[in-house]
């Protein structure tokens, strides 16, 4: 578990526990019934073991900030401190990093008996991009065009692969691609409470097109998907047959390219490449360009699939 500095909340469970907690009252959970959940979702992965104060800690502060600390939280996060055990793990941190420790806990336990905050009115349902829902939907189609800045391959970039990768930009510049949504992939705002809310994602497939114009429907119905490289290295070539994109609507996403809804749910048929490899990175659209990249340059032969479903990949 990932720990990177000596404040109560700088640890990764720490931080899996608040996220969580602040989305429960963000979405108007009651305080207590919102702990309790937590309790069962986190506590058993540290009672009893040598990070147990981790939970204990980071909840405790959280909710001394919040104005809505609990008695036996309070009591739980008093006595992490006060036994010293926990603390004598810090040691092999070197004197400097264990000194911050020991003066984080003594701020924390002061403040837990002898300080106190209102409860807070009102609790944030977290970033944005925790709800952001695609407006598209399966069957979709869709045309891309691209007028990105040019890339900068580095020197560890063969000579030969460096000129396919620069004349395969130039090819898809300004050019119509074309994509079909295949699948809308959700995520849930809360691992404890799924049906709160959700993002969502398209996930889309490449066909094998790119043209100055766009394709006739009848054209369209003659078109068969391309597999898009993800990666190379060492003349291997790792392919998906799609990928869930991540697009927030930003001026970084701009510079990028541009999608265009050209039909609607024209098509919902699941392709068989799909069926057979449902790997799906998450990518924007700056990986996505890169990719694109790859897939014009380097081509599908040789290549190993991914298998990994929905995984994220230099986001």
């Amino acid at each position: 578990m990932g720990t990177w500095s000596p404040k109560i909340f700088d640890n990764d469970g720490a931080g899996d526990i608040i996220a969580e907690y602040k989305i429960l009252l963000g979405y108007g959970i009651p305080p207590l019934e919102a702990y309790q959940k937590i309790e069962r979702y986190f506590y058993p992965d540290y009672q009893g073991g040598d990070s147990e104060d981790i939970y204990w800690l980071a909840v405790a502060l959280f909710q001394w900030q919040n104005g809505i600390l609990l008695d036996e939280v309070k009591a739980k996060a008093i006595k992490c401190i006060e036994d010293g055990t926990y603390l004598e793990q810090w040691e092999e941190c070197g004197n400097k990093i264990y000194e911050k420790r020991k003066k984080t806990l003594e701020q924390l336990h002061y403040k837990l008996t002898n300080e106190s905050n209102p409860v807070k009115k009102r609790f944030s349902k977290g970033p944005n991009y925790y709800r952001r829902k695609t407006t598209w939907k399966v069957g979709d189609l869709l045309g891309f065009k691209t007028d990105a800045p040019i890339v900068k391959w580095g020197e560890q970039v063969e000579p030969e692969i460096k000129t396919r990768l620069q004349e395969a930009q130039k090819y898809i510049t300004n050019r119509y691609l074309l994509f079909r949504v295949v699948e809308i992939s959700k995520t849930p705002v809360s691992d404890i409470c799924p049906e709160l809310d959700y993002s969502s994602s398209a996930v889309v497939m490449l066909y094998d097109w790119v043209n100055d114009r766009l394709p006739t429907d009848e054209e369209i119905g003659t078109l068969e998907f391309r597999p898009i490289v993800l990666d190379y290295w060492s003349e291997r070539k790792k392919i998906v047959s799609s990928v869930c994109l991540y697009i927030d609507g930003s001026r970084e996403d701009a510079k990028w390219g541009q999608f265009t809804l050209l039909k609607n749910g024209q098509n919902d048929l699941i392709p068989d490449m799909y069926i057979r490899h449902p790997e799906s990175p998450m990518s924007n659209l700056s990986f996505l360009h890169t990719r694109l990249i790859f897939t014009f340059a380097l081509g599908n032969e040789k290549a190993e699939w991914y298998s990994d479903k929905h995984f994220f990949s230099d986001r």
